[in-house]
């Protein structure tokens, strides 16, 4: 193998599970009490990263890492280069015993059931995470991954019931409208609780799913994307474009930028699509022909 073809292949790994992009001015926020979405933040969960939870007696406390750590060799002006990362996946509460995902983040029952998930809104300055905001997987109800259709959710029964903490409400009937006004909440890269809100719809003819034009990044994938009009979860945040990208003059990495009307957008499946959520809206999958093959 030639050095070129190594250098594409360890390009290739470093961006696995690794989707997101910037579009125009980069308007991710951290979330904070005085966040207009600080209520739906209570009802997103973050993922941890394995051995990320350490127990001190009755205490847990995250084992964190900068986005720099986390990404590696990010130019110095990166937005939150030097903040903490913890997670892999996002998820939210639909009600006190269930909560949603993107289906590539929980392959199975038994990952399912070696997961472990937070609430980390109120993360303290020493990391500490409350026992009563540590969640765990009793059953995975349902998973869809489908890489025709682009379907990815997961919808999970916790271990035991979340009474302080909302669930989010979402949609029952109909479609989003084109011109909707959107937030996506969750933890892109890894990074603690971030909302975008300037997002647009650029797609909506898939019975699928929607593709917008948030700011959103491979952590994001399971985020709730929110209706602003209306408090409702329209779908579930589970792929899009590049996250960050090397720029050659600095010999760093950066976030991506996507120009007016490039890019491909960010995949947000329809929350519609979970038939446990939603009897009698999910779309008819279709099954693969060999003897037509994809484009």
């Amino acid at each position: 193998m030639n050095k070129l073809l190594i250098i594409f292949f360890l390009i290739a790994l470093i961006n696995i599970k690794s989707f997101g992009a910037v579009y125009g001015v980069d308007d991710r926020e951290l979330i904070t009490d005085s966040s207009p979405y600080a209520h739906y933040a209570k009802a997103v969960l973050s993922q941890l990263r394995e051995g990320a939870l350490n127990k001190q007696g009755k205490r847990f406390f995250l084992k964190t890492k900068s986005l720099n750590d986390h990404v590696g060799n990010l130019c110095e002006d990166t937005p939150f280069r030097e903040t903490p990362t913890f997670s892999y996946c996002s998820a939210f509460m639909v009600s006190p015993e269930l909560m949603v995902t993107a289906g590539h983040c929980i392959e199975d029952q038994q990952e399912c059931e070696e997961t472990t998930w937070a609430f980390a809104d109120q993360m303290t300055s020493s990391k500490e995470i409350p026992s009563q905001d540590i969640v765990r997987c009793e059953k995975l109800v349902n998973r869809l991954k489908n890489s025709i259709s682009k379907n990815d959710y997961a919808l999970i029964k916790i271990s035991r019931p979340i009474s302080h903490r909302p669930h989010l409400n979402f949609r029952t009937s109909g479609v989003i409208t084109e011109d909707a006004p959107l937030v996506v909440i969750g933890h892109p890269t890894g990074l603690p609780l971030i909302s975008t809100d300037q997002g647009q719809i650029r797609e909506n003819d898939s019975p699928f799913l929607f593709k917008l034009t948030s700011d959103t990044f491979g952590g994001n994938s399971g985020s709730p994307i929110i209706n602003i009009d209306t408090g409702l979860v329209e779908g579930i945040l589970t792929d899009g474009d590049l996250d960050y990208i090397l720029d050659r003059e600095r010999g760093c990495r950066t976030t991506f930028k996507c120009q007016e009307g490039s890019c491909r957008g960010e995949n947000g499946v329809r929350i519609t699509n979970i038939p446990e959520l939603v009897p009698g809206m999910t779309p008819e999958e279709p099954i693969f022909d060999p003897r037509f093959p994809r484009l």
